[in-house]
């Protein structure tokens, strides 16, 4: 049940990252915060997927960073390296909205209080090194990625794209749970979940890639402009 559910979930994240880039940078960039908002704010939901636990967060991770790669095939690596600060912007606003709203002393009315404390009540410590290990792995995708662009140009973008994304997502596999679950978690568990989360992305890549060619050919053919 859990994998239909995630192919489903596959379909709406990669559908309405491919709407938002035929509306337009703006939406595009806009949707790619989003998508970090989501991520940071899932990554406490836990899930079985094929018998492993999965997060909740790596959907949106791989979004975020599909529709970056989308946006700098067409409007270049100004676009990417600014979407990727707003990111972190918008991260840092979410860490603090959460903050207010877990901070305010609730009513004797207030029965739901506990649920958004345990659940908000650990942003602080998993934003940051959701914020860091998200920005370090934008740039090193990006980096890649304009890098294999300039020696190739279009030419394989499947596949450099798809390298670029791998490895950027392994960085962030290993700094993020590595600095969040530090001593919630055993070495063996954390390493678990970098693992199966890795394999997930791995899968989530391969179609991302094919949404980056879907860009350049949208460009080419002057879909976008």
């Amino acid at each position: 049940m859990n994998e239909l559910i995630f192919f489903l979930h596959t379909l709406v994240v990669f559908g309405a990252t491919f709407g938002a880039f035929l509306a337009g940078k703006h939406m595009l960039r806009a949707l790619a915060c989003l998508y970090v908002v989501f991520a940071n704010l899932f990554v406490v939901k836990k899930m079985m997927l094929g018998g492993c636990v999965a997060s909740g967060s790596d959907m949106y991770i791989i979004g975020s960073i599909c529709a970056i790669l989308m946006g700098r095939a067409v409007w270049g690596e100004a676009f990417a390296k600014r979407t990727a600060w707003l990111s972190v912007g918008v991260s840092v606003l979410f860490f603090m909205l959460c903050w207010f709203q877990v901070t305010y002393v609730p009513s004797a009315a207030d029965t739901m209080q506990p649920v958004f404390l345990d659940v908000l009540g650990r942003m602080p410590w998993i934003t940051f090194f959701s914020i860091l290990a998200h920005y370090v792995s934008q740039l090193v995708t990006v980096a890649i990625s304009s890098a294999c662009a300039r020696r190739f140009m279009s030419r394989g973008i499947v596949y450099w794209s798809f390298g670029a994304m791998l490895i950027g997502q392994l960085v962030d596999g290993i700094l993020f749970f590595g600095g969040a679950f530090w001593g919630a978690l055993t070495v063996p568990e954390l390493m678990q979940m970098v693992t199966v989360s890795t394999g997930i992305k791995l899968i989530l890549i391969l179609s991302s890639s094919v949404l980056v060619a879907g860009a350049v050919w949208c460009k080419e053919r002057g879909y976008v402009q």
